[in-house]
């Protein structure tokens, strides 16, 4: 069986979306290999796939029949595509989420450029059709829920999830309490929801108002969201999970045409973010008072509308 080897970006949001590229692989005569630091906390959850932290300089890449990579612009990267431009790894396709061609040079015949206007999870599967030959394209990702779990079990608890990797992309704690407040008036149970290491500065910020339960796993996070009604939080992996997992979820976010991308893309939820005519400076440092509380209480309403 040919041999494939994943390198998604960074963010466990990558890993997980990249899992629709490892499900095509497998289904068309691939033995994918994903490779990521934390994506095997999730390895119960994709029971057919291989799933490796190894350092990805522990790879004998010349072995691959192929080599699937997300670009992200790290030194890994740079190598990678280097190595393929002096004649090694022709193997190698690169997946451009957002490509330049002043930045990043020709297109290779094996790589592919994103469309801006489709999310990260049609952009995959399309990629995955296209480099397979497919007639169609699938976001399958090889999730497959423990059977244990039962599905919205939960139905009336709401999950707020405040935090991200980058503090300039959340919402304020104040905006996320009284939205809590505010759900908690129409009946929901509120829960907020951080990982261990941020768990002691959100107990600041709640003051016992709301419950927060953290998690030291991604597969205890995981099981906690499917068994929920729906998640609140910004543009972070918690969004994409719930997605996945056909949570219904509402994400705060900074920018309209960069949320088009990178908006969860499973499961459609609500988007909310400032409007476009906003400068974009003021976008990138402060741009949570142009998403007000009302606004995202409405989106809220809107989810419930549709779920």
């Amino acid at each position: 069986m040919a041999k494939a080897i994943i390198f998604p970006a960074k963010g466990i949001g990558d890993a997980l979306l990249m899992m629709i590229a490892s499900q095509s692989l497998q289904q068309h005569g691939y033995h994918p290999i994903m490779c990521h630091p934390y994506l095997p906390q999730l390895q119960s959850w994709f029971p057919r796939h291989e799933i490796s932290n190894l350092e990805k300089t522990a790879f004998c890449l010349d072995r691959a029949d192929l080599i699937l990579l997300e670009n992200d612009n790290s030194s890994f990267s740079k190598e990678l595509i280097l190595q393929r431009s002096s004649g090694k790894l022709s193997q190698l396709s690169v997946l451009y989420p957002t490509y330049s061609a002043k930045k990043h040079g020709p297109l290779h015949p094996l790589d592919l450029a994103f469309d801006p206007t489709q999310s990260m999870a049609d952009n995959i599967a399309q990629s995955m059709a296209r480099l397979l030959s497919l007639p169609l394209s699938s976001k399958n990702n090889g999730l497959i829920p423990p059977p244990n779990l039962i599905h919205r079990k939960e139905n009336r608890r709401v999950l707020i999830h405040p935090t991200s990797s980058d503090p300039k992309k959340n919402w304020t704690p104040q905006q996320f309490l009284l939205l809590g407040h505010k759900i908690h008036s129409l009946g929901y149970e509120v829960q907020f929801i951080t990982s261990i290491q941020e768990h002691a500065s959100w107990q600041t910020h709640l003051q016992a108002r709301f419950p927060l339960v953290s998690f030291p796993c991604l597969s205890e996070l995981a099981a906690w969201i499917y068994e929920s009604g729906y998640l609140i939080g910004n543009d972070s992996l918690a969004g994409h999970l719930a997605s996945n997992l056909n949570i219904p979820t509402l994400i705060l976010a900074d920018d309209a045409k960069r949320m088009r991308l990178w908006r969860p893309g499973w499961l459609k939820g609500e988007v909310l973010t400032p409007p476009l005519w906003l400068p974009g400076k003021i976008r990138k440092m402060r741009w949570q008072p142009w998403v007000p509380t009302y606004k995202a209480l409405r989106s809220f309403h809107k989810l419930l509308r549709s779920a």
